[in-house]
């Protein structure tokens, strides 16, 4: 809450036209008003300020008793603050101001919300006639009650001792604060690829070289078409990060409160209909927050979540819905090779009416999950999906949450893939476990910035090799030629160490008979086939993933010379 305060000789208002649809009726308020020798609040509401109601008009009113007033305006102001709370939040907040400084013997004004007003102010000239304070809720740790398990039958055991799932063991250790500490190869592969920190003071951000940013752009290529695929309505959010008009230094990153402009407008227009739903809002948010320990990928000051927004006016459809998307959330991992193991956090109150639910998810699952029970009148469900990652930490990735704001509005929020920067540590976490259990690491072939590169045996036969990319890039596939003068030997080692998923060997006998040998990374198979062959064989692997146009130069020489990878 931003409050500024004027000791006034003279105030007065007039509203004037309705400034959003849901403005407070006229009949609870005066239309126009007047007040002498009063202090005039101009109030901004923030989202979570009923939590500070209470100090906001005890402080407030010792000013004003120093000051020896005692008639107080309680003047609705959107204009302290970007990061608004909701209508319906900001109108019971002032309610209660007003109500608070009533019931303390003030002669209390209050002008209505939501609607333009023209008004005149006569500002008192001491040392406190002009003042600004904010009040901000204190951050706390969900006080979480007890922590129980339930097997795929529905059985619920509060004997973390008895579980025998080793991951879930690890998650379990991982919440009580047992970690264990080895080297993550994931930092090792994002650098090779050229994905890198930019410290900034003491917050860190991530960098992207070439191969590292067509990855990014892929994954979120990929986010809005699973965004785009509900069976629901989707709005699609775009537009400025920050208000044009806002201190970005001032912003409370910690809160994440950098957001995009116009889904304030589109959430409102949401609640104030509930006859349009269920409906969803897809946003790529672009997120900030205070980091300790930043780690590449994992960790870090910065990052962009493809959220998906869905609102529901009653029960049945929310638990269908998350149903729906706890299967999409578990999908996605399966494709690239990884396994979740889930943590449901759910509000005391609120075990029983979806216990059901959770055990259905849990037998779809076919393994145990762990469930915390807390008291949070804000959340209903927080849902955490884990990988078990390379050096045996649990690492959150997809998570989704539901909440009810009336009887008649249910809010589920889900990231399907989490970050955009977690998804990638996911796909390379698993090249991780390759390399750790001695099979080739490897990056899925939609993610590939190259997916297949030609070798011609010897300079005779790049005329033939060029040829040869030419026609898989009519198939649309990225392909390059390495074209250096170098041993055969060299550039294959070069093509292992870019993870090319498909090399393509050129030479006299290849021309001879328009084949191509193909070293399969991997599986380290050496196969013989026609150019069509690898091209059907690369769209298959493919398969629904986006297929980004080539950002590299066809002929390797001509490549800028930027995060050359390490062996």
């Amino acid at each position: 809450m931003r409050v500024l305060l004027i000791h006034a000789d003279k105030f007065s208002y007039e509203a004037v036209k309705k400034a959003i649809k849901s403005a407070e009726s006229l009949d609870e308020v005066p239309k126009k008003g007047e007040a002498e020798n009063a202090l005039v609040l101009f109030v901004t509401v923030e989202p979570g300020d009923k939590e500070v109601v209470a100090d906001a008009v005890k402080e407030i009113s010792e000013h004003a008793k120093r000051i020896g007033v005692k008639r107080i305006v309680v003047y609705p102001y959107a204009h302290l603050s970007s990061n608004l709370a909701k209508p319906w939040e900001a109108l019971e907040v002032l309610r209660t101001m007003a109500k608070m400084f009533s019931d303390m013997g003030f002669e209390v004004l209050r002008a209505p919300f939501g609607w333009y007003k023209r008004f005149e102010l006569s500002c008192k000239g001491h040392p406190l006639a002009e003042l600004s304070k904010s009040f901000r809720p204190k951050r706390k740790e969900t006080p979480f009650k007890k922590i129980l398990w339930i097997t795929p039958d529905g059985t619920i055991s509060e004997d973390l001792d008895q579980l025998k799932d080793d991951e879930l063991r690890k998650l379990r250790d991982y919440l009580e604060g047992n970690v264990s500490k080895c080297e993550d190869l994931v930092s090792q592969f994002c650098e090779k690829f050229g994905v890198v920190m930019k410290k900034t003071g003491k917050a860190c951000t991530h960098r992207y070289k070439p191969l590292a940013y067509f990855m990014y752009n892929t994954i979120l290529l990929y986010a809005n078409y699973l965004g785009e695929s509900l069976e629901i309505p989707v709005f699609l959010i775009r537009g400025s990060i920050i208000d044009t008009n806002c201190d970005a230094n001032s912003l409370r990153c910690e809160d994440f409160c950098l957001r995009d402009s116009e889904l304030a407008q589109v959430e409102e227009l949401i609640e104030e209909e509930l006859d349009v739903l269920p409906v969803g809002i897809y946003e790529i948010a672009h997120l900030y927050r205070n980091e300790n320990d930043q780690v590449i990928c994992k960790r870090c000051s910065s990052f962009t979540v493809p959220t998906i927004t869905t609102y529901f006016n009653n029960l049945s459809d929310v638990l269908n819905h998350v149903l729906m998307i706890h299967d999409l959330i578990h999908a996605e991992a399966e494709k690239i090779g990884q396994k979740y193991v889930v943590l449901y956090n759910v509000n005391e109150k609120f075990f029983e009416d979806v216990k059901d639910v959770i055990v259905k998810m849990i037998k779809r699952d076919n393994r145990c999950a762990l469930v915390r029970l807390f008291d949070d009148p804000e959340k209903l469900i927080d849902t955490e999906y884990f990988i078990i990652n390379n050096c045996g930490v649990p690492v959150e990735i997809g998570s989704w949450t539901l909440s009810k704001k009336r009887d008649d509005l249910y809010i589920v929020k889900s990231a399907p893939i989490g970050s955009i920067e977690r998804f990638l540590y996911m796909i390379l976490d698993k090249a991780a476990k390759e390399f750790r259990e001695n099979k080739t690491p490897s990056l899925p072939v939609w993610l590939a910035p190259i997916q297949a590169r030609v070798i011609p045996v010897n300079r005779e036969l790049l005329t033939y090799a060029m040829s040869v990319a030419d026609e898989l890039k009519s198939y649309g596939i990225r392909v390059d030629v390495d074209d250096r003068n170098l041993s055969l030997g060299r550039k294959i080692r070069d093509a292992g160490k870019e993870w090319i998923p498909y090399v393509v060997i050129v030479g006299k006998r290849e021309k001879e008979t328009g084949s191509i040998v193909v070293n399969i990374r991997g599986s380290n198979d050496r196969v013989e086939m026609t150019i069509e062959e690898l091209a059907k064989k690369i769209k298959e692997a493919v398969g629904s993933y986006p297929q980004m146009p080539q950002s590299l130069p066809l002929l390797y020489s001509k490549r800028p010379k930027f995060a050359k990878p390490s062996s």
